[in-house]
């Protein structure tokens, strides 16, 4: 297994993952109620696209295996939860100098820096595997799509 290969493939897509968060973060002060879980929802589908795509991607373009796919879709996985944990803290550095305050957290009865690292640690997680799993699928989808190689023809013996 080649991390470099995999490292590689995985650079264009935690570049559009990365643009999908600060449109996530945009959508996120700009709607509200049901337009709000729409939007949310859609760009899950999208991320979820973006590790297809680079699992099919890795495939074709880098000529990696399942295994190598995998890892790609874990490490995209890995770095854009990073980017959206900077991203959230980010914003929750900006609503808290506002005077907002989470409702969760006065709930909870904790720290919305609490939250927000356990959200980020989640949701890393969760990517991760999310990202390995269908990275492997999108590589397998380019797999099955190849054309199987004729074998060799035989050379006839000399035996006599």
């Amino acid at each position: 297994m080649e991390w470099k290969n995999s490292v590689e493939a995985s650079k264009m897509p935690i570049l559009f993952l990365a643009i999908l968060v600060v449109i996530r973060t945009a959508v996120v002060f700009a709607v509200s109620g049901l337009l709000f879980l729409f939007a949310i929802l859609a760009m899950f589908l999208i991320a979820a696209l973006i590790y297809l795509w680079a699992g099919y991607n890795a495939v074709k373009k880098f000529k990696l295996d399942t295994k190598e796919t995998a890892l790609a879709g874990a490490i995209t996985g890995l770095i854009s939860g990073l980017i959206d944990g900077a991203v959230s803290f980010a914003v929750l550095q900006y609503a808290l100098s506002t005077g907002a305050q989470s409702t969760l957290a006065q709930r909870a009865g904790v720290s919305p820096y609490v939250l927000l690292m356990m959200s980020v640690l989640l949701g890393t997680i969760f990517w991760i595997a999310a990202g390995a799993v269908l990275a492997a699928v999108g590589g397998y989808i380019a797999m099955r799509g190849k054309p199987k190689e004729k074998p060799a023809a035989k050379r006839p013996s000399k035996r006599k």
